[in-house]
């Protein structure tokens, strides 16, 4: 056998004899677990629990809001965080006693955030039903105030340090008041 491979041969030996050792087994086996788990740590995305409301659909109107927990990944943004939050909302409830509050097509179309307001923008199609096969629109599963309500509900708990501005197609809803009756 050749002279140099010999002597690499005995020093693999030696090296393996010395790292088979208990005292330095182990603790290069805990330090490999620990170098892997702290990798991971740093790669997983973390996520933080939201509370959003979604109408009873047992209860007429707005009488009854189920709350439903959801995991968002975190972020330090808030506009990002706070445009998670809508998604969640306009995705629909997971729960079968609670009914969505839009159809499925409407999305968030932008958030921006302005020192301590939130301006979230939310695609014109939410103030819409589903579109039938003749091209009409249904009536929207929520008239459009009580949806914009849930919104601003689970936005204002959410976010509570923050104001917060919804506007649909980039246009702020106004509502009449309410006419009361005369002798109410």
């Amino acid at each position: 056998m050749n002279r140099s491979l010999e002597t690499f041969l005995n020093a693999a030996r030696g090296a393996l004899n010395v790292a088979l050792q208990p005292r330095i087994l182990w603790s290069a086996i805990l330090s490999v677990v620990f170098l892997t788990s702290a990798i991971s740590l740093m790669t997983v995305h973390r996520q933080s629990a939201v509370v959003v409301w979604f109408p009873d659909s047992r209860s007429e109107g707005r009488a009854k809001a189920r709350p439903e927990i959801r995991y968002v990944r975190y972020s330090r943004d808030v506009a990002s965080q706070a445009s998670a939050v809508v998604e969640e909302i306009l995705l629909g409830p997971l729960d079968a006693s609670s009914r969505p509050i839009c159809v499925p097509t409407a999305t968030v179309r932008s958030v921006i955030r302005s020192k301590k307001t939130l301006y979230v923008d939310i695609a014109g199609s939410m103030l819409f039903g589903r579109v039938s096969a003749s091209g009409i629109y249904e009536a929207p599963p929520l008239e459009p105030r009580v949806a914009l309500g849930y919104i601003e509900r689970a936005l204002r708990y959410n976010f509570s340090f923050f104001s917060i501005v919804l506007t649909v197609d980039g246009l702020e809803p106004a509502w009449r008041p309410r006419e009361v009756p005369i002798g109410a």
